[in-house]
């Protein structure tokens, strides 16, 4: 076959192609089991109401909001923290009604909430966080709690929450090969002030 290395310190490296293929089938069941939930995720994620007009959704109560967290001209993370009426609901763009109640609820929802990695060592992450929840609670008086449903896959805002005095609730689901956890997390207004 030819696989017996050369004399040169680059032809050791000719047999590597052949046993690298070996990984493919490995890399091509992963990606078979970990892609339907990665997917609806993602549909889910881009289908919501709240995209469809973020200004409009996001201003139907004063504990609401979308931040964008930007350094200059670059784009780092962003937010979005959701008190309505129907903030405990995710119904597609498609299924929801027109017109939409004002007015805050007793339980916020975190909808969205990124920052590129290159940033999560800054802990930039938790002062994100920190004025959304802070925004959240100070806006109106009804909310009592905010929740967000988070996955052990995002180990920078898992550490965010769980330093700012969010709890566990209950495990919702396992995914992926790797069986990673997602679990609903709680911050309730007087564990909040204990914080401050």
């Amino acid at each position: 076959m030819g696989w017996w290395p050369a004399n040169t310190v680059l032809s050791y490296l000719q047999p590597f192609p052949a046993f690298a293929c070996m990984a493919l089938p490995i890399i091509s069941y992963i990606d078979w089991h970990n892609r339907p939930y990665f997917e609806a995720n993602a549909e889910e994620a881009i289908r919501g109401a709240d995209l469809v007009d973020i200004s409009e959704y996001y201003s139907r109560s004063p504990s609401s909001g979308f931040w964008l967290l930007e350094f200059g001209e670059r784009f780092i993370g962003l937010i979005a923290l959701d008190a309505s009426l129907d903030s405990q609901n995710s119904v597609p763009a498609h299924k929801s009604p027109e017109k939409r109640e004002k007015g805050t609820s007793s339980v916020a929802t975190i909808r969205h909430f990124y920052v590129d990695e290159p940033y999560h060592p800054t802990e930039i992450q938790e002062d994100l966080l920190k004025h959304a929840i802070k925004f959240a609670f100070e806006g109106d008086d009804k909310l009592e709690r905010i929740e967000v449903v988070g996955s052990s896959m995002s180990t920078y805002a898992e550490k965010a929450y769980k330093k700012l005095g969010f709890r566990v609730l209950k495990e919702i689901k396992r995914i992926g090969i790797l069986r990673w956890k997602v679990e609903l997390y709680s911050l309730d207004r007087s564990t909040w002030r204990s914080t401050l």
